[in-house]
C-alpha cells in the first residue's frame, strides 16, 4: 500500500481509488476493477512556483517584475530589471533560472531566483543593477532612474 510523506511529517495512506468496469460475465469480480486517475491536483507544496505554464523573462518583463538573485553558499545578492535580462538573455528563457553564476564564489548551483513586482515603496530607494556602456558592464542606480 503506498504511503505518502505530508508537509508536516505526517504519514498517510494512499490506497489506489478503484472504480468497477461494467462487464457482461462478472461485475462484481475484482478483476474487472481499473484505478482511476484522482480528478483533484496536486497540494500546493508540491507544485511549481508558477503551476501550469512556464514563467518566461518576457511573461516577468511584461509584469514588470523584479529578479532577485542570491546565492546561499557566500550570501551575495544583486537585484535586476527582468526587462534587461531578457535584452540580454533572451525572452524565451525561464525566469526562474539562474542568469549568472556568483560572481564571488563562481558557483550557480547555489543561486536562487525570485521574481515580483516591486513595492510602491521601493521605488527610489531599492538599488537595482542595470547593463551599462558599450562593454557588458553593471552599473547600480536607485529603481525608478534610467
Amino acid at each position: 500500500m503506498p504511503v505518502r510523506r505530508r508537509h508536516r511529517g505526517e504519514m498517510r495512506d494512499l490506497g489506489a481509488p478503484y472504480a468497477p468496469v461494467v462487464a457482461a460475465a462478472a461485475p462484481n469480480s475484482f478483476r474487472d476493477c481499473v484505478p482511476v486517475e484522482p480528478a483533484m491536483p496536486s497540494p500546493p507544496w508540491h507544485q511549481s512556483h508558477y503551476p501550469g505554464k512556464a514563467h518566461l523573462l518576457r511573461h516577468a518583463a511584461a509584469e514588470g517584475q523584479l529578479v532577485f538573485v542570491r546565492c546561499t553558499r557566500c550570501r551575495r545578492r544583486a537585484i535586476y530589471l527582468a526587462e534587461d535580462l531578457a535584452k540580454i538573455l533572451g525572452p524565451e528563457r525561464d525566469a526562474l533560472l539562474p542568469p549568472f553564476p556568483c560572481s564571488r564564489c563562481g558557483k550557480p548551483d547555489y543561486v536562487v531566483v525570485e521574481c515580483r513586482i516591486p513595492w510602491q515603496d521601493e521605488i527610489g530607494t531599492i538599488t537595482v543593477r542595470r547593463p551599462g556602456g558599450q562593454r557588458q558592464l553593471w552599473r547600480m542606480v536607485k529603481l525608478g532612474d534610467p
